[in-house]
């Protein structure tokens, strides 16, 4: 990405736990698929982290995935466009995800 590229963060107390959320409005699918990616590898590969929810219904949703990761309670009823979680060691996109379109490449 480039120096004009924003990706708002926040980091919220849960507990024992943090919520880290990120803001990828705004940017472009390109731009988005690379923040995703970057976002992803630190999920997957932090020893303490509970899961990884890319959903574009946010905020709707998101105390229902908090729920879920944090405590185990029963996810909302669609597929988001990514789930990861270390308990269920499994890695789900939805078949309309548009992390599954290809982004376009740079000329």
């Amino acid at each position: 990405m480039d120096a004009d590229t924003d990706v708002l963060t926040s980091i919220s107390p849960r507990g024992d736990a943090a919520l880290a959320e990120f803001d990828l409005d705004g940017l472009t699918t390109n731009e988005a698929h690379r923040a995703v990616a970057a976002i992803a590898w630190l999920a997957v590969t932090g020893p303490a982290s509970l899961g990884l929810v890319v959903d574009s219904r946010l905020p709707d949703t998101a105390t229902a995935w908090e729920g879920f990761l944090l405590n185990g309670d029963r996810p909302p009823s669609h597929t988001p466009e990514l789930l990861w979680s270390p308990s269920a060691s499994s890695l789900r996109l939805a078949p309309r995800s548009w992390l599954l379109r290809e982004a376009p490449r740079p000329h």
